[in-house]
């Protein structure tokens, strides 16, 4: 009987002590958007999941979120290119402090992203890299004679471009698929799932 306070006392503690750890597992930062692959041309592609693939742990994806905030996501980058990208009347001078200003904190991140990875995943982003550019190759052989010949229709160029966009990102994604352990293969799918449902999810809504 003289167990049952202390037990009770023990339960409200853990109670607690877990409602924190709930709490904090919530605001786990959300870095499905984040773009590790870089193209041949300096694009960033993406791809819903494929982050997930990574198996970043907690920590990594507090570090990845905090460095992007301080960098590519600061306000004064985000401030400067929203400025010349809404008026028309901002000066050459303007534009290029703007660029010079997001060239720098993507340099900035870039270099923060290689200190928080680990080894095996950064060449896991690299053979991420070499597969884009194999699809890329893949998709402007069967896309470019097309879009050759689409030359002067612009409502025909479009779709060919959308269509090729598709084409790519199916291709990609079939790549880096065939690669992934079925550890990763397992979190990229699951993530995949989620991503699309949650950009469903508005949608849905309306």
């Amino acid at each position: 009987m003289r167990d049952r306070p202390l037990l009770a006392l023990a339960a409200l503690a853990f109670g607690l002590a877990a409602a924190p750890v709930a709490a904090q597992k919530e605001k786990r930062p959300d870095i499905s958007g984040f773009r590790f692959v870089t193209g041949p041309k300096g694009e960033r592609p993406h791809v819903p999941g494929l982050n997930a693939a990574l198996l970043l742990t907690d920590e990594q994806k507090e570090k990845l979120d905090l460095a992007r905030q301080e960098t590519i996501g600061s306000e004064a980058v985000v401030s400067a290119a929203r400025k010349v990208k809404g008026d028309p009347n901002a000066t050459d001078a303007e534009r290029q402090t703007a660029r010079k200003l997001s060239e720098e904190a993507q340099g900035q991140y870039d270099r923060r992203v290689a200190e928080i990875l680990t080894p095996a995943q950064k060449e896991l982003v690299q053979r991420f890299q070499v597969l884009y550019g194999q699809a890329r190759e893949a998709v402007a052989a069967g896309y470019g004679p097309r879009l050759t010949a689409a030359k002067g229709n612009e409502a025909e160029t479009a779709r060919l471009r959308t269509e090729a966009q598709n084409a790519l990102k199916a291709d990609f994604t079939r790549r880096v698929s065939e690669i992934m352990t079925p550890e990763q293969r397992a979190a990229f799918e699951r993530a995949a799932a989620e991503e699309k449902q949650r950009e469903a999810a508005p949608k849905a809504k309306g």
